[in-house]
């Protein structure tokens, strides 16, 4: 929770076990090392008073507090994050309207059946997030597709690793649509999740 305010050394720690799926932990009377498949979930406010671009309360911070506040997670840390959504502040309105979302048990049969295309694909319970090396050719790109990313990787200057991310999140949004093939719509939305540097 609030992901500025944690101590950037252990963020930073963080990096080796999202990057290699393991995690060592060193004592004095030796080292052992563990299997760390996890999923990491994070939040931070925009500013640290928590208003910046609120259409209701105006934001108390400077825009140079705003900037440091912002940079105390690293690139390299960021670049390891797969999605970024941005919340804004719930209305009234919205959770009047709530009940007409796409119910749990709806989007649970969604994550399921995307789950077993992904098992399909690969022989095994490997996911997208998984993919390496060769299995990156499975992603199947539509051309325009393939277009679209790679625009983006010389437009937005993505490192390879954020390339690499933006097409796993693909494959994964086409595969919850049902779709064998990744869309540039697909590629549009995951570029939505990319982490701003």
């Amino acid at each position: 929770d609030d992901v500025p305010d944690t101590p950037p050394n252990g963020m930073e720690s963080l990096r080796p076990p999202l990057r290699d799926r393991t995690v060592s932990i060193a004592r004095a009377s030796g080292a052992v090392t563990y299997p760390a498949r996890f999923m990491m979930i994070a939040t931070q406010n925009p500013c640290p008073c928590g208003y910046a671009g609120d259409q209701v309360k105006d934001c108390r911070c400077s825009m140079s507090r705003i900037i440091k506040y912002n940079q105390k997670i690293s690139g390299p840390l960021l670049d390891r994050i797969d999605m970024v959504i941005h919340l804004n502040r719930g209305t009234s309105e919205l959770l009047r309207t709530a009940g007409s979302a796409e119910s749990s048990a709806d989007i649970s049969r969604r994550v399921l059946s995307a789950r077993q295309i992904q098992e399909r694909r690969f022989g095994s319970p490997t996911t997208n997030s998984e993919m390496a090396g060769s299995l990156m050719r499975r992603a199947k790109l539509a051309e325009d597709a393939q277009q679209l990313l790679e625009q983006a990787v010389s437009r937005l200057q993505l490192s390879t690793r954020a390339h690499l991310k933006t097409l796993k999140v693909a494959r994964t949004i086409a595969d919850l649509d049902g779709s064998a093939l990744v869309s540039s719509s697909h590629i549009a939305e995951a570029l939505q999740y990319r982490p701003k540097l």
